[in-house]
């Protein structure tokens, strides 16, 4: 007997906005188990491959970039840009910019597009941040919010920068992971 794939529970889901996890609506519904390519366990590289491009049918699989709109610099990291995919619920964000001149104590973004706006904000920790041309290493965070503003912490989630040289990234390419919803929440 071939392997099949459990039936998912009937339930819908819930509508949160424009990231909603209603994309997932379909993975609970047997509507997903009438697609042949679904259905069954793939055997082989071309049973995979199919698999696979199907599924990217059903879940929300998006690419994007967006030019960053800072607050705290007098004159901001030079050609910055965010660079984002987003596999359903989850987002992988690389930060492509480095340093520029501080002018306050604050260090965010301001304009999170809303397809990768999470419905809660999480805080994560985040290596390579600088500030004042020095490394911080291990004690940095970002807050990606709820709010479309993403802030970056040179001290665990407390920490304020320093308000004058420089701040940003030592390396352009510093990631994050993060989820567009708690897990345990639904």
């Amino acid at each position: 007997m071939a392997n099949r794939f459990v039936r998912p529970s009937s339930g819908q889901g819930s509508s949160f906005g424009a990231n909603a996890p209603s994309a997932f609506a379909y993975l609970r519904d047997s509507r997903l188990l009438d697609k042949r390519n679904l259905a069954a366990m793939p055997e082989n590289q071309r049973g995979w491959t199919a698999f696979m491009l199907e599924l990217n049918k059903w879940i929300k699989n998006e690419t994007g970039n967006f030019d960053p709109v800072f607050t705290g610099f007098s004159a901001d990291p030079g050609a910055p840009s965010c660079s984002w995919h987003r596999f359903g619920q989850m987002v992988f964000m690389e930060f492509i910019f480095t340093t520029g001149t501080s002018d306050a104590v604050d260090f965010t973004i301001t304009n999170l597009p809303e397809i990768i706006t999470p419905r809660d904000s999480q805080i994560y920790p985040m290596n390579g941040l600088h500030d004042n041309t020095a490394n911080i290493v291990d004690r940095g965070a970002i807050k990606i919010g709820s709010d479309n503003i993403i802030t970056f912490y040179s001290d665990n989630h407390a920490g304020a920068w320093t308000a004058s040289g420089t701040k940003g990234f030592g390396t352009s390419g510093q990631c994050v992971i993060y989820s567009l919803r708690s897990p345990e929440k639904l």
